[in-house]
């Protein structure tokens, strides 16, 4: 029985310093993976892990790249025989149609990969 991690939402506080995004994708994997007690950028052959945890393995990136992260997630994962979670960045309301085309790709997989969205607005 494959088991799907649900949809969890976790905010990150910060002001704006970027004109196109309002932090660097770097800033929030460091603050998320640093919640975990993870570690950072773990380099493995054919890529780089952006947080590993005991049990995780976690790619981050802005929600117009959600294809690219749940990829990155599931090799991660399958590299590291660890759960993958797809972590997206939502900076604007307009991009959670990302997030729901991210759920309704595991959804219609059924892929053991969990998703999360990360939101820092104003």
């Amino acid at each position: 029985m494959k088991i799907i991690l649900t949809l969890v939402l976790i905010s990150v506080s910060c002001s704006p310093t970027f004109a196109k995004n309002k932090m660097y994708e770097s800033a929030y994997q460091k603050i998320d993976c640093a919640k975990r007690n993870g570690k950072t950028e773990v380099i493995i052959d054919g890529g780089r892990i952006d947080c590993e945890t005991r049990y995780f393995v976690i790619e981050y990136d802005f929600s117009k790249k959600w294809a690219e992260c749940l990829g990155q997630a599931l090799f991660y994962a399958a590299s590291k025989d660890k759960i993958g979670i797809c972590s997206l960045i939502v900076e604007d309301n307009k991009d959670l149609k990302y997030v729901k085309k991210l759920q309704e790709t595991i959804d219609y997989h059924n892929l053991y990969i969990g998703s999360e969205v990360i939101r820092n607005l104003d």
